[in-house]
């Protein structure tokens, strides 16, 4: 229950016509969901148009610094300094050991961007009046940004950083991050292992968490059967087994583990196909060079009906991958009543096993991932079981509906 219309700003790296992240995803539900709720919810985000910052300066593509108004939320968007993104990024990956020791740590996360001017971002802020302003880790140098600016607001907001913290990754233990968990009023969290693995690494107060699984706004393309069936026949795919990736083709490798899988099941089984939908990477382009053809079928970056109608022609969705922090994909996944593979991570594993949604593998061991999706394809019995498990969680646990009846997070 709202007591009181509340002001609150969603600060995130982009926001749609731009190419999102399933983590910007996430803010962007968010922001649907407290407006639904009765809450007054800008969204700051920038004028960048995809997370390869650098493409937007040689294409000259990118969305005007101005406000505007999409499905009924305020959006913000202000100039992304992409110079100094792509200068942090050339330092970081290539000239690290010349930087003092003191600038290695700042420049490590600012290679992320989007990097918005201090005093736009200030403005805006002191402006807006809020009660509340949330945003999500990544990227870590936009949160070291408000995390120092909030502190010198004329009216103090309280600051909710949602962490998504990546146990696996080296970033995540980046000294600015506990920079970030410190200054923040909340840390809105979606697994107790998430805030075991915090308070271990950053020694945070227990007192300091909100636990709220993320939402999923179920919306209904109604794709006609002919157009998967067009779809089917444009692509060969009748008669195949089709595994279906979804995410950046190159994150710590989780695309090309399981490329290198399917290639091994197409060899003992040339109906096997890989099904690959997302952002394109070097690493990728170089691995499909020397991909089996007929076993992989590259899509790139789709549209939201081609997007849907990949998850329907499927029979498993796998994303093996150590970089999720949940994975709002799997959820996309059993609302299309698909079986889902993940890596044996403690919140894929609280996610998918816990849940009986679908089976987890060990990182980077291909025999393992080969039995999973043996054990699925040939027991239609146990496949159609962990779909309909994953289908009703998504439903009861993850849905708008449920969810905004215990929404409490700007409430207490």
């Amino acid at each position: 229950m709202i007591r009181s219309k509340k002001n609150v700003a969603i600060v995130t790296p982009f926001y749609p016509p731009a190419i999102i992240s399933g983590s910007s995803l996430l803010n962007k539900q968010l922001a649907e969901l407290f407006t639904d709720n009765g809450y007054n919810v800008p969204v700051i985000t920038s004028d960048s148009y995809q997370i390869r910052y650098l493409r937007d300066l040689l294409s000259k593509r990118n969305i005007k610094s101005t406000e505007t108004l999409i499905n009924k939320i305020k959006v913000i968007r202000l100039k992304h300094h992409r110079f100094l993104t792509g200068f942090a990024y050339v330092f970081s990956k290539y000239l690290y050991f010349l930087l003092p020791k003191n600038l290695r740590s700042k420049i490590e996360i600012m290679h992320y961007g989007p990097y918005f001017d201090n005093k736009d971002l200030l403005d805006k802020l002191d402006n807006g009046n809020f009660d509340y302003i949330y945003s999500s880790t990544l990227p870590l140098f936009l949160n070291l940004q408000l995390a120092e600016i909030i502190h010198r607001l004329k009216k103090r907001p309280k600051f909710i950083f949602r962490p998504e913290f990546h146990a696996e990754l080296p970033v995540f233990y980046n000294r600015n991050l506990g920079n970030i968990v410190n200054k923040a009023d909340l840390l809105h969290i979606y697994f107790p292992s998430e805030k075991k693995k915090l308070i271990e690494t950053f020694k945070i107060s227990k007192n300091k968490f909100f636990l709220q699984p993320p939402v999923i706004k179920i919306e209904t393309l109604n794709i006609k059967e002919k157009a998967v069936i067009q779809f089917k026949k444009k692509h060969k795919l009748a008669g195949k087994k089709i595994i279906l990736f979804a995410g950046t083709r190159n994150y710590h490798k989780g695309a090309l583990f399981l490329l290198r899988t399917v290639q091994k099941l197409f060899e003992e089984d040339n109906s096997f196909v890989l099904l690959s939908i997302g952002l394109d990477s070097l690493e990728w382009r170089l691995a499909k060079l020397f991909a089996k053809k007929q076993a992989l079928i590259d899509l790139g970056y789709v549209n939201e009906k081609i997007k849907q109608i990949s998850f329907q022609v499927c029979d498993i969705f796998c994303l093996p991958s150590v970089s999720e922090s949940f994975g709002l994909v799997y959820l996309e996944a059993w609302l299309n009543k698909k079986p889902v593979i993940g890596v044996n991570i403690p919140t894929s594993r609280e996610l998918i096993e816990n849940n009986h949604g679908g089976k987890c593998v060990e990182f980077g061991n291909i025999a393992e991932l080969k039995k999973v999706i043996y054990s699925l394809i040939n027991n239609r019995a146990l496949l159609r079981n962990l779909a309909e498990n994953g289908y009703q969680t998504a439903m009861k646990n993850f849905s708008f509906k449920n969810v905004s009846n215990n929404l409490e997070m700007f409430g207490q």
